[in-house]
């Protein structure tokens, strides 16, 4: 087997023991907190804030360090992070609800020691015309692994103790650590430091980077940012159980597999505005539909319309940010690109934890049914974005 095929299989597993972990920390972990606070929506908010400004502020200090050749080091510190931090909870229990600033911070400095060098790690190690195919199986992988985490996770959170489960995860975290040592970094010619004034100047009326960082900070106020809690949040509250959360997550997990396995197949890029139109659409009627008819259909129904295309938004963004970074005059410049890629999403996630905060403060939370429609107002701005992108890769002829 070549070192670089070697190096796909074993990101693709080290993907999937992360799918997890995201799994439990945003979902679980979450529901946790809810639930041991009386159902507090601001101190969720909080933990959420404090993680992503931490993320913000490591992926600039950290720039010049992972762009000098140390990316795999920093993940590996990632996973070594996730081992710690699920200790620690084992030891904390319940009383981890009275240190929710400083979990978020930890979060912050995990999701961040593994998110920012993982893209730079796979751009190193996927061609460019391996992306959509790579993408496509690698998600119907992740969700495979859905559906069998959330009912497993919930099942045994439900009837059995948070202290098993979580000393499970962290068997988990080493055995992602033996995995990631295996691939080896490819040899790299000694870089510069990081020119962040230098690219911005450079890069600020390229249109595919305009639009590409409009997507990702409309990406952190939604699918990656506090819409994604507040639903997971309403599936706590109407549904009550962990095992209700998980049997959900699952079932509209066996879903999206099938629709990964077909987009991997036969996807092509001009099919991307397309499907950027119609999942838009969709998911913008079926929240309005709850806001006006709100019970647990309509929420159910408006929870597996976003599930569906935040999946299909993240594999056709995660595409367009690899091909951005592969143009040529954004090449030399790739580690920048994706260090301001990574501050317009957290900008999206701290904008959205932030208002989820304080209408966690100052209102009932059924009245947060309404942040629902406006945050799901920003989808429909992704898509947008997505469509003029994809529309100015085919006109210039970059992409077919």
């Amino acid at each position: 087997m070549s070192e670089t095929r070697k190096n796909i299989y074993l990101l693709i597993a080290t993907n999937c023991l992360n799918t997890i972990y995201f799994i439990f920390l945003n979902t679980f972990l979450i529901s946790f907190l809810f639930k041991h606070t009386t159902e507090n929506v601001s101190e969720i908010s909080l933990y959420n804030f404090m993680g992503y400004l931490t993320v913000g502020i490591l992926a600039y200090a950290t720039g010049n360090w992972v762009k000098r050749g140390n990316r795999l080091l920093m993940y590996e510190l990632g996973i070594l992070g996730t081992f710690i931090f699920f200790v620690a909870f084992i030891f904390l229990q319940e009383k981890i609800t009275n240190h929710v600033i400083l979990c978020g911070i930890i979060f912050g400095i995990i999701t961040a020691l593994k998110a920012f060098p993982v893209n730079l790690i796979i751009a190193d190690n996927v061609a460019a015309s391996q992306l959509i195919a790579f993408k496509g199986y690698l998600e119907s992988i992740k969700n495979i692994v859905k559906i069998a985490t959330p009912v497993i996770l919930g099942f045994f959170l439900t009837f059995d103790s948070y202290f098993h489960t979580v000393a499970f995860l962290a068997l988990l975290s080493l055995v992602e650590f033996v995995l990631f040592a295996q691939i080896k970094a490819p040899r790299q010619k000694q870089l510069p430091k990081l020119k962040i004034k230098e690219y911005c100047l450079e890069s600020r009326k390229n249109s595919f980077v305009n639009y590409l960082y409009g997507i990702e900070f409309c990406r952190g106020i939604t699918i990656e940012g506090g819409l994604l809690t507040l639903i997971t949040l309403y599936t706590v509250y109407l549904f009550k159980t962990d095992f209700n959360l998980g049997l959900i997550s699952s079932i509209f997990g066996g879903f999206i597999i099938v629709f990964n396995f077909i987009f991997g197949r036969y996807c092509k890029y001009k099919y991307f505005a397309n499907i950027l139109l119609v999942t838009g659409i969709l998911v913008v009627l079926s929240v309005i539909i709850f806001i006006f008819f709100p019970n647990r259909t309509n929420f159910i129904f408006y929870n597996f319309c976003f599930t569906v295309v935040s999946q299909f938004m993240r594999m056709i963004c995660d595409i367009n940010i690899f091909n951005v970074s592969n143009m040529t005059e954004i090449k030399q410049y790739k580690n920048e690109y994706f260090i301001v890629r990574e501050i317009f999403l957290n900008i999206g996630r701290l904008v959205s934890f932030g208002m989820l905060y304080i209408l966690g403060v100052i209102a009932h939370f059924e009245i947060l049914k309404y942040f629902l429609l406006v945050l799901t107002v920003f989808i429909a701005l992704m898509c947008y974005y997505g469509i003029r992108l994809n529309h100015r890769f085919i006109k210039t002829g970059r992409l077919t």
